[in-house]
């Protein structure tokens, strides 16, 4: 065989491997989230996620004593074998998050991080 025929070869067999790593090209997907109809309150149902950059980084926080009470209802739908799966997560914008709500296979797991004053 000659060099150009490998090298196409090589080629083709790249360009699967991006074509079947890459499927189904869609980079942009939904936010799953939604509003309840008829009372208060949002549904994930999916890949969804609320975000918020400046609300919790404001030198003058919108909380009374910079403290906050979320009350969530959580039931799990499936069980999540493979991974730490997030339900609430809090970031001080600069490396890993601070606080975590989370699901491993049917248990809810809490952690977070100590944040240092400068």
């Amino acid at each position: 065989m000659n060099k150009r025929f490998l090298g196409f070869i090589c080629l083709v067999i790249l360009i699967g491997f991006f074509f079947a790593g890459l499927w189904p090209f869609n980079f942009i997907s939904e936010n799953e989230v939604k509003w309840l109809k008829d009372s208060n309150g949002i549904s994930f149902y999916g890949n969804g996620m609320i975000y918020t950059p400046d609300l919790l980084n404001e030198k003058n926080p919108p909380f009374q004593n910079s403290s906050i009470t979320i009350e969530m209802w959580l039931q799990p739908k499936v069980k999540c074998d493979c991974f730490l799966a997030r339900i609430l997560s809090l970031y001080d914008g600069h490396k890993s998050e601070n606080f975590f709500i989370g699901q491993w296979k049917y248990d809810l797991a809490i952690g977070g991080h100590t944040i240092k004053p400068d």
